[in-house]
């Protein structure tokens, strides 16, 4: 990038002046903002350092039965919507000696700080560094994810989440880049397929929006005639994997049998999803459930900000948030599909999915609140773009990372009514 380029990329005003930077300042500037987002969800690790394993969360006490029946002919234990990947990561660990419970917490970080990166990655491309690191923190640290880690011990649901934004990553730039995209597109087939094998609910609910994001993109580009043959090559290969997704996502269902579940009873109320109270309890009926369901203040508060200043708020006939055409449909796409995913949670929609065969079995509709906070996350991000300037645009990006933190602070403890030593293996899932 050069320095003419720089202040469009980092969200600088056209015309604005910028100094020439040396060599040694141009790559510490590259390197801050990853390595800020691969420490900050160090906080967020915290919980994992207690000597106690999640005991009390049963699908984390399932998790460890099925760790331990690797290498045996015992396979019971594997049902549901867990697929192996999460699993022979930790056997692989203990075989090195470590402790079966250590290596399925040293797994769930290793996934919390990697889910941070790829979603770097994906958020960089799309609003810059400042954006991509903004959108970085909010996924890690949505109550979603917190309560799937630390109140239902959901580990393979939690490791899951770190290939849809490769996925989104390595797709986006095999269409837009010539320059390796072989490369890109194997990976993104490689996020892809092993999805289903991670976690199949995720694979399930989140192959759809890649694929319509990825079907967006095409439909864009077919406006620059250059290298369209390159880019139809790539969405080709990437087309390939959602199937191939699918279709291993159907095979692992059909091995795994699955758990009946009541979709009415899992309905989310709409002022839980920005309801500050918290909990360790079960998924329960009612507007009353012990388990929180919020979907959090700052990423909801942060994308209606860059959708509105976008959109709707101008400055001397200009809006506020300037972004060219592709970025302002990539921040609409996220927007919307977050906001579809929440719509599906409510109880308008229970005759929807009632007529989805299948849905019970990926314990609908309330899991769609993971897709509702990924999207909120990227496109939380786009107010990165506004923290230009010195060191008012500095100081703008700490305020919103250190909100997103704070926000859930509530979520990083550990009770003893979670953390505590793991008992027989439970078979019903929180």
């Amino acid at each position: 990038m050069t320095d003419a380029q720089r202040p469009a990329a980092l969200g600088n005003p056209p015309g604005a002046p910028v100094r020439p930077r040396t060599g040694e300042a141009r790559w510490t500037a590259r390197a801050f903002y990853p390595l800020a987002a691969v420490l900050l969800p160090v906080v967020a690790l915290g919980p994992l350092l207690s000597p106690e394993f999640l005991g009390g969360a049963a699908e984390a006490t399932r998790s460890l039965a099925r760790l331990q029946t690797v290498g045996s002919p015992d396979w019971s234990l594997w049902s549901g919507t867990d697929g192996p990947a999460t699993s022979l990561a930790a056997f692989v660990l203990t075989r090195a000696g470590v402790l079966p419970t250590d290596a399925l917490k040293a797994v769930m970080g290793l996934a919390l700080v990697a889910s941070a990166l790829t979603m770097y990655c994906f958020a960089a491309d799309l609003w810059g560094r400042r954006g991509g690191l903004l959108s970085a923190v909010l996924f890690v640290y949505s109550p979603v994810r917190l309560v799937d880690l630390y109140v239902r011990g959901a580990i393979a649901e939690s490791v899951a989440w770190l290939l849809p934004p490769l996925a989104l990553w390595a797709g986006r730039r095999a269409m837009l880049q010539s320059r390796g995209r072989i490369a890109y597109a194997l990976v993104a087939v490689m996020a892809l397929v092993s999805l289903p094998f991670t976690h199949l609910g995720v694979a399930l609910l989140t192959v759809p929006v890649m694929g319509l994001f990825w079907a967006w993109l095409l439909a864009h580009l077919r406006r620059e005639p250059r290298r369209r043959a390159d880019r139809v090559f790539g969405v080709a290969l990437l087309l390939l994997a959602c199937l191939a997704s699918v279709v291993s996502g159907a095979v692992v269902l059909g091995a795994a049998g699955g758990e009946a579940v009541d979709a009415a009873a899992l309905v989310v109320f709409p002022h839980q999803l920005l309801s500050p109270r918290w909990g360790y309890g079960a998924p329960s009926p009612g507007p009353n459930d012990t388990l929180s369901l919020e979907l959090g203040l700052a990423p909801v508060a942060l994308t209606a900000v860059a959708v509105v200043s976008a959109f709707w708020l101008t400055d001397a006939g200009r809006p506020v948030l300037r972004l060219s055409r592709r970025r302002r449909a990539t921040l609409a796409f996220f927007a919307v599909s977050a906001l579809v995913a929440t719509l599906l949670t409510l109880p308008v929609t229970l005759p929807f999915w009632v007529a989805v065969p299948g849905a019970a079995i990926l314990q609908l509709p309330w899991r769609l609140l993971s897709v509702a906070a990924f999207g909120l996350a990227i496109g939380g991000g786009a107010c990165g773009l506004l923290s230009f300037g010195r060191p008012v645009g500095q100081i703008a990006l700490a305020t919103f990372i250190g909100v997103a933190i704070l926000a859930v602070f509530p979520y990083l403890q550990t009770p003893d009514t979670v953390f505590r030593p793991p008992t027989t293996a439970a078979t019903a899932g929180r």
